[in-house]
């Protein structure tokens, strides 16, 4: 069996395509597991939607079948032609998959490096993922070897000396620009994750 992951991250992406890309839902994404894991050569499945990244890890038995499936199922999830999206996706398989999933559990693939959040969004994807039958063995070994080196990252850096999250470094930057935000009013546009903690922030 092989590990096969597709990823959309900023690094390869446009805001729009992501939002384009995005599973909306915990239905969504269930509804996508069930089909990859309907396919004759994908047996276990995750989808990790967020803001900045939309991924889509699988345990297969023939990693071009399923690369093929997974941006069949990607394509008609987005609209966008599935040869636009593997011309923009990163594909990574076996010994590179882990690697990037080592990389992204600890925070060192995302936009803030250190960022505190994908930690528990990888969590969260994993745990609805197994919670509905479609992740196992291969799947579980590597998040479980994935989350242990994020605390080792966590532990053995100062990557994590002063948590910060995309919304913290944005309020820096308007302070940088604006100086005391104090008595000043703030316009949020959005109601996800990301704007409640620029609230909290401000």
């Amino acid at each position: 069996m092989h590990y096969l992951i597709v990823s959309f991250s900023h690094k390869n992406s446009t805001l729009a395509i992501r939002e384009k890309l995005a599973f909306v839902d915990e239905t969504a994404q269930i509804n996508a597991m069930r089909e990859l894991n309907s396919h004759p050569c994908i047996s276990e499945s995750m989808v990790l939607s967020t803001c900045n990244r939309v991924e889509i890890m699988c345990s297969c038995s023939d990693t071009e079948s399923a690369s093929n499936a997974l941006f069949g199922l990607l394509s008609r999830h987005c609209g966008l032609s599935a040869q636009e999206l593997h011309e923009r996706a990163d594909v990574f398989d076996d010994e590179g998959g882990i690697h990037h999933l080592f990389s992204v559990a600890s925070s060192l693939d995302s936009m803030v490096v250190g960022e505190t959040q994908i930690s528990g969004q990888l969590k969260d994807a994993f745990k609805l993922s197994q919670d509905n039958g479609f992740s196992a063995q291969k799947i579980a070994r590597a998040m479980s070897y994935a989350f242990k080196c994020a605390a080792e990252v966590r532990n053995a850096t100062n990557i994590s000396s002063k948590p910060v999250s995309v919304a913290s470094v944005a309020i820096a930057k308007v302070k940088e620009s604006v100086g005391e935000v104090n008595g000043k009013k703030a316009l949020v546009i959005g109601s996800g994750e990301m704007s409640v903690i620029t609230c909290k922030h401000l």
